[in-house]
């Protein structure tokens, strides 16, 4: 039985990824930031997910999770980020380095400790963003953090080999993330997404966990950056 840890997999994208591995089989392992959140999760998913305690903040706990978690096959990095929006002129700075310490050195440093306990024939797989590759005013902090992370799944797929590292990229998806926006700004910040995605809608949690579970179990897939975003990064 193949076992799978989830970073960030209480709610959104990650907890729709742990469900639909637990379906095909896998033992899954998920985080999060509190006891209570861990353990309401797991009861949801049931007896063959477990759950343990870490925060991409403080990467001097990263060695310790995994001398308890033992041997690995699959790492899945979804966990959020606090996040910089805003324009140029006005962001702040301090919000960007924020970002990068948590998003991108939290997964590189998770992935890293994970080494030691990961398959020979394991797997990778990075949680970014539509800003990595698109040019959306207003979003310089998620396009440094995203775009170094598709950067650095191409190297890792190579020097990890034949580890695999992919790179899963959703446009904006619905999840609980922005469940503290008032309703009326998110349905605005909605709508206005979805005029610009082709296909004419933002993604639901599933749809984004389907391709993380396909970067998950082909064996042949490493060095990819898929693109879930509706077809918004068609130029």
């Amino acid at each position: 039985m193949k076992h799978t840890l989830i970073v960030g997999g209480t709610r959104g994208i990650g907890f729709s990824t742990a469900q639909q591995l637990l379906q095909l089989g896998h033992r899954v392992t998920i985080t999060g930031l509190s006891p209570e959140s861990v353990d309401k999760a797991v009861t949801r998913l049931g007896s063959l997910a477990n759950g343990v305690v870490l925060n991409l903040k403080e990467p001097t706990s990263f060695a310790a999770t995994f001398d308890k978690l033992g041997a690995l096959d699959n790492l899945v990095l979804a966990g959020s980020s606090d996040i910089a929006w805003g324009a140029f002129s006005a962001v702040n700075m301090g919000a960007i380095v924020t970002a990068l310490q948590m998003k991108l050195m939290g997964y590189l440093g998770v992935a890293q400790a994970a080494l030691p306990v990961m398959a020979a024939n394991g797997s990778i797989t990075f949680l970014g963003g539509a800003a990595g590759r698109v040019a959306l005013p207003g979003t310089l902090g998620l396009a440094v953090v995203n775009g170094a992370l598709q950067s650095a799944t191409r190297t890792l797929a190579k020097e990890l080999a034949p580890r695999r590292v992919n790179l899963v990229s959703p446009g904006l998806t619905d999840t609980e993330a922005y469940d503290h926006l008032p309703q009326e700004h998110k349905q605005q910040m909605f709508a206005g997404a979805a005029a610009r995605i082709p296909v004419g809608r933002t993604a639901e949690s599933y749809e984004v966990a389907q391709v993380v579970v396909l970067a998950v179990t082909n064996g042949f897939m490493s060095g990819a950056v898929l693109d879930v975003d509706g077809g918004l990064s068609v130029t």
